[in-house]
């Protein structure tokens, strides 16, 4: 069995935009620990695809998740983790523009474990990826599978 130490996780950051994806793989790789990655998937249904394979899913660390995609949204993603809910061992962290109520609301329905809105200033985006890395890799605790 691995313990936490040994455990080789992959951060999965589901986003569109390549710009933003770029920037928090940049500010995320600084907080990772040597047994850490990150692994950028562009679309809704590819992560749906990488889950789906029992082998990868069991090295998901957190999946950080854009709310706002083309063809399957964060929302339909969080529905489509809701149905297997009692199968996912990693927590959701939905990192939107979003600001509207309901969607926040929606997403914590669907299980998501946090919500943060990102910020439009660049030096604050950097920072508020820097932290949501320092508390998901190095704070929190996670299951071992």
């Amino acid at each position: 069995m691995n313990s936490i130490s040994t455990l080789k996780r992959k951060i999965i950051l589901v986003e569109d935009d390549e710009f933003d994806a770029e920037i928090m793989m940049m500010q995320l790789e600084k907080t990772l620990n040597a047994n850490e990655e990150v692994k950028w998937i562009s679309q809704g249904e590819k992560f749906l695809e990488y889950i789906s394979d029992q082998e990868k899913v069991s090295q998901v660390g957190v999946v950080f998740l854009d709310l706002r995609m083309p063809k399957l949204s964060g929302i339909e993603i969080l529905k489509a983790l809701s149905a297997k809910l009692h199968k996912r061992s990693f927590p959701v962290v939905v990192f939107s523009s979003s600001r509207v109520r309901e969607d926040i609301d929606t997403c914590y329905k669907l299980g998501a474990n946090s919500f943060v809105t990102k910020p439009g200033d660049s030096l604050e985006f950097n920072e508020t990826v820097s932290q949501m890395g320092n508390y998901w890799f190095n704070i929190n605790q996670i299951p071992a599978s």
